[in-house]
């Protein structure tokens, strides 16, 4: 009895000092979405422990994980809009637990380096972070199209993303085509955090591959300092 009164009390004041070494933030991290976590009181750069991310519109949970001295740790579940569970990851192992995309089936499509034949098996590349925050980098406004949407009268469009990932998951192109006129634009994708340019990259028959992902969004110029992407 006494040795559990001994562990309970070693486990609140580990809790307790280490509740003290941690500082809670709250932050807007875009137009789309809000973020809850804890900082190092040391450090206020480093994030550690609990990382929420809400939407500002719905106030649902779109991420939520751990972070360990700034590093994405454990496993991580990814929301969609309504709330509902797409993807969890396992950070520390790099592997895929789960995975239910809310896609149409004829919303995206996919090109490939080499010709297929009907004997090879064909895994498509997958968004770590789900297809509602991991994508969320690309309905962002874009300053330099949305000012040609202006420029060039356009009040809505669709527009087609071509997203280029390479044999290890990483984006290493990203273009852009508007439909209206087909004007293409070059997306920076040094702009991207790390998180936002990693995928789990395409196989086939077993072999990772590039591969080139392909999607339309639609655009709808509010006014001229308001963009509406979706």
């Amino acid at each position: 009895m006494k040795k559990s009164i001994l562990l309970l009390y070693l486990t609140i004041v580990s809790f307790s000092i280490f509740a003290q070494e941690l500082k809670e933030k709250k932050e807007d991290l875009d137009f789309m979405f809000r973020a809850e976590y804890h900082v190092l009181k040391s450090d206020k750069k480093v994030k550690q422990g609990m990382y929420t991310i809400f939407t500002k519109s719905k106030n649902k949970v779109a991420v939520r994980g751990n972070y360990d001295h700034n590093y994405l740790s454990g496993t991580w579940m990814f929301f969609d809009y309504q709330g509902n569970l797409e993807q969890r990851f396992d950070f520390d192992n790099q592997k895929l637990l789960f995975n239910q995309p809310k896609l149409n089936d004829n919303s995206v499509s996919y090109q490939f380096p080499v010709k297929l034949s009907p004997e090879d098996t064909v895994k498509a590349p997958i968004k770590i972070g789900g297809t509602f925050y991991g994508y969320s980098f690309v309905i962002k406004p874009n300053y330099d199209i949305s000012s040609y949407l202006h420029n060039s009268g356009i009040t809505k469009t669709e527009i087609v993303h071509y997203l280029n990932i390479d044999e290890s998951g990483k984006i290493i192109s990203w273009k852009s085509i508007v439909k209206a006129t087909n004007k293409e634009f070059e997306n920076n994708i040094e702009k991207l955090s790390d998180f936002f340019k990693a995928f789990i990259p395409a196989e086939l028959n077993g072999k990772n591959i590039q591969s080139t992902i392909i999607f339309t969004t639609t655009t709808r110029i509010i006014t001229s300092n308001s963009v509406s992407i979706h």
